[in-house]
């Protein structure tokens, strides 16, 4: 959860601006407590070479073949998309 500040509560008796002020309060604690996902992907590291693969036979799954398809997502988010070669 990333830190946050939240704005001081409305003055007055106003009902409306202060459940504004609570709506708005809530939404930031939802944003700061989502997890980045490029962050998340980026802490993996993936050790040897593998063939890059996107598709997987659902028949018959190998272990081997499902381990190949989830290192090539894992690249593809690192690399923030599956054109890009690199990350940014």
């Amino acid at each position: 959860m990333r830190p946050f500040t939240l704005p001081p509560a409305p003055a007055g008796d106003d009902a409306e601006a202060r459940w504004r002020w609570i709506v708005a309060a809530l939404q930031e604690i939802q944003r700061a407590s989502q997890e980045d996902p490029a962050r998340i992907f980026d802490s993996y590291a993936i050790t040897g070479t593998f063939p890059t693969t996107r598709s997987i036979d659902v028949v018959s799954p190998t272990p081997a073949q499902t381990a190949q398809v989830f290192a090539t997502l894992i690249a593809d988010f690192k690399a923030r998309g599956v054109n890009r070669t690199q990350a940014t």
